[in-house]
């Protein structure tokens, strides 16, 4: 049964990031890539983040709950979005995919390649 909600869960957050981030967002904006520039540089950022502890959001399910959370809270305010919830947004998106990602391929069981290990 959690197999089938997890799935369900990390099909409706991507199709999130399609409506929101990518459609919605560039939309309203005319495409003014300065208008809307810290949603990209936020998932940039918390791309390159994602994989180290902050205090209390030190595990990989904290980080999902907290990051969609973040989305949903920047999501209230759409689509009179400022610079800086663009860049929460982008942060909050830049996390969360990879590790949803990541529990995808664990649900799943794709074998995790260490990278420098023998």
């Amino acid at each position: 049964m959690f197999n089938v909600l997890f799935t369900l869960f990390v099909a409706s957050e991507f199709c999130y990031y399609l409506l929101i981030a990518q459609t919605g967002i560039i939309e309203v904006f005319h495409s003014n890539i300065q208008a809307f520039f810290t949603l990209p540089l936020g998932g940039v950022l918390g791309s390159l983040l994602v994989y180290r502890s902050f205090g209390w959001l030190n595990s990989d399910q904290k980080k999902i709950i907290f990051f969609v959370g973040l989305q949903a809270f920047c999501s209230l305010f759409y689509p009179s979005l400022n610079l800086v919830v663009l860049g929460a947004l982008g942060v909050s998106l830049g996390m969360s995919a990879p590790l949803l990602i990541r529990h995808l391929a664990k649900l799943i069981c794709i074998p995790q390649q260490n990278h420098g290990q023998s």
